[in-house]
This record gives C-alpha cells, sequence and structure tokens, in this order.
C-alpha cells in the first residue's frame, strides 16, 4: 500500500492474485531515484519485482535475483542497474535494460 502521510489516505494498493508467488515477506522496497511512480521490492524468496504504481495489478519487471533470502536491493543513479545481496552471501550487479524478460529464474 502507499500512503498520503499528510492526509493519512492510501493513494494505492497491490493485491497478490498468485498465491505461488506470495509476496508474504518484503525485505527490501525502494523507490527508483526521482520517480514517484516506480519503486521495487525484493522479496524473501530472492524476487525482485519492479513496479509502477500508476499500474499495480502486475510487476512490469520480475526476475530471481537469488536463491536465497534477499537482504537488500538499490537502484543506481541514473536507475540503469540494480545492486542486490542475499543471504547466499552474494552481491550482485543487474543491468536492467537487458533484463528484457518477465522472469529470468537464476541457478548457480
Amino acid at each position: 500500500m502507499g500512503w498520503d502521510v499528510e492526509m493519512y489516505q492510501q493513494i494505492f494498493c497491490i493485491k497478490n492474485s498468485q498465491r505461488e508467488h506470495e509476496m508474504n515477506t518484503i525485505n527490501s522496497l525502494k523507490f527508483a531515484h526521482k520517480s514517484e511512480n516506480i519503486f521495487l521490492c525484493g522479496t524473501r524468496d530472492g524476487i525482485i519485482r519492479i513496479f509502477d504504481k500508476r499500474d499495480t495489478k502486475k510487476p512490469c519487471l520480475h526476475f530471481g535475483a537469488h536463491n536465497q533470502k534477499l537482504n537488500s536491493a538499490e537502484f543506481n543513479i541514473n536507475n540503469t542497474c540494480l545492486l542486490t545481496c542475499a543471504r547466499d552471501s552474494l552481491i550482485r550487479l543487474w543491468d536492467i535494460r537487458k533484463l528484457n524478460v518477465l522472469l529470468l529464474t537464476y541457478k548457480e
């Protein structure tokens, strides 16, 4: 959910309709730099989901970033890359421009 803290009102809400991709633990939540609409969430299943709050029916992009619980994810300053880390003791740098598929499953 997104909230307007001055007006104490919900702005948007993301409802999960696919149980197998349930977002029951969000470990990272960040807006893209200089954006009020694009944000990411990283979950304990190691998946990154990027949303546009103007259309929250499904992620714009989602991919398996790690095989274990995601600890953190962050956009770079010009929003072209993501830096992620997880319980698999790995840090990964992703070029968002090259992730043009909806689901990229990472396997070591």
